[in-house]
């Protein structure tokens, strides 16, 4: 099996990206009862090529997108304090427990830290059979602390 390689989002990503993640979103996220707008996945793709204050990682195998992380740098209403927010976190069921999402969160991390940002909020929004996982993960191998909770009403 060869090897898995994460890097930055690229133009050239652009159509791949925006089909995976449309593909992604719904088949196995939380938000697969949404109607999903291609045209505005573009639009944020095309948004983090070219804005500073944006990142967005790829993982490839076989020249294949098989996950993918994003977010962005902004500071809190209330406060000063740099903070980097995440759009979202995606990887094929068949990478998962592979060590794919660490690798894309360790250049989520490191775009926060090189970014001077004073926290990191990422959003836990798996479907529940996921949920415990990726909560341990986070709490203990990435040292994150739980800070609130995600509700919703349809």
């Amino acid at each position: 099996m060869k090897e898995v390689k994460v890097r930055s989002l690229k133009l050239s990503d652009l159509e791949p990206a925006t089909n995976y993640l449309a593909k992604s979103i719904n088949s196995t996220s939380t938000y697969k009862h949404l109607t999903l707008k291609p045209k505005k996945i573009a639009r944020l793709l095309s948004d983090i090529l070219f804005d500073d204050s944006k990142c967005g990682y790829v993982a490839l195998k076989d020249g294949k997108i098989i996950g993918m992380v994003g977010g962005y740098l902004s500071t809190m209403w209330f406060s000063d304090t740099l903070v980097l927010n995440d759009f979202g976190i995606f990887v094929d069921e068949k990478y998962r427990n592979t060590g794919v999402s660490y690798k894309l969160l360790y250049e989520f991390f490191n775009f926060g830290k090189e970014s001077k940002a004073n926290e990191i909020h990422f959003s836990v929004t798996a479907e529940p059979k996921y949920f415990s996982q990726l909560y341990n993960a986070f709490t203990k191998k990435f040292e994150f602390e739980l800070m609130g909770i995600v509700l919703r009403r349809k």
